[in-house]
């Protein structure tokens, strides 16, 4: 299953890109783990009202590392994001002085580019040589040595793949996440587990090894993310289609699951993303 193909997740701004903000697709050996690179080497500014160095987050089914480069200072900062079930405000670096550049890996992809497993990093954050000690220290260099984006993805592709161990994939996490994508999340764990002749506790121990969070909330958040889709992408959508679709008892059930992960309600968040909130 092509994963990257069936499942493309988006962000609270899926058709906004900046000077503050923009999302490079990875190269075609790299497009099943990474969703994308992002970042801006300019100054920010403000559109539609909303400052490039603020930026309202929610969950992408997908964990960050993110690299602040100041490259006067001869200094570079980075983070760990770990998968997040929450929403928030976050604050990038001060443009004036800092650029910024992240790779942003698919959450069941992350480990085979990693020291670290990732239990207990949901909603977490942590400086990146705590998980990616390898990642840090060859891909700071080059950022401070390179001033386009360009050429800092071309060496970050270089890295990776470098980096890449494919012998760190857990075949039973991967049939599992393509089960939840072919159910586009609507599926009861225990029968998952029972399909994949394996204990219901040795899969969570999977998920929270490997991704950072049990595998009920890692279809919760797939389900969360087809639905945002649907809403952002087909002009005909309707609640109680989406009720249908996605399984959801009823219309508040789909309202109040979205707003609980989005924090906002589902209309308010379509005119977010279109920029008229």
């Amino acid at each position: 299953m092509d994963r990257h193909k069936a499942f493309r997740p988006i962000t609270a701004e899926p058709f906004h890109n900046s000077h503050g903000f923009v999302e490079f697709l990875p190269c075609e050996p790299l497009k099943p783990y990474i969703r994308c690179f992002w970042g801006a080497l300019r100054e920010p500014f403000r559109e539609n009202g909303r400052s490039a160095n603020s930026s309202f987050v929610t969950p992408d089914v997908c964990v960050d590392t993110i690299f602040m480069v100041d490259s006067a200072c001869g200094r570079v900062d980075s983070m760990f994001c770990g998968i997040n079930d929450k929403y928030f405000q976050a604050q990038t670096a001060d443009m004036e002085r800092s650029s910024v550049f992240a790779v942003r890996f698919y959450a069941w992809a992350a480990i085979l580019f990693s020291q670290e497993g990732f239990q207990g990093t949901k909603n977490q954050f942590y400086g990146t040589g705590v998980h990616f000690e390898k990642l840090k220290r060859k891909l700071e260099p080059a950022l401070l040595a390179i001033d386009t984006m360009e050429g800092r993805i071309l060496a970050a592709e270089r890295i990776l793949l470098e980096l890449m161990r494919p012998d760190r994939e857990d075949s039973l996490l991967m049939r599992a996440v393509d089960k939840m994508i072919e159910s586009q999340g609507n599926l009861k764990i225990l029968e998952m587990a029972t399909d994949l002749h394996i204990s219901d506790r040795q899969i969570e121990r999977i998920f929270q090894k490997c991704i950072g969070c049990t595998p009920k909330k890692m279809a919760e958040l797939i389900r969360y993310q087809y639905v945002w889709q649907e809403a952002c992408f087909n002009p005909r959508f309707h609640i109680l289609d989406g009720v249908h679709k996605f399984g959801f008892s009823d219309q508040a059930h789909l309202l109040n699951s979205f707003r609980n992960l989005h924090g906002m309600p589902l209309k308010k968040a379509r005119e977010y993303a279109a920029g008229k909130a």
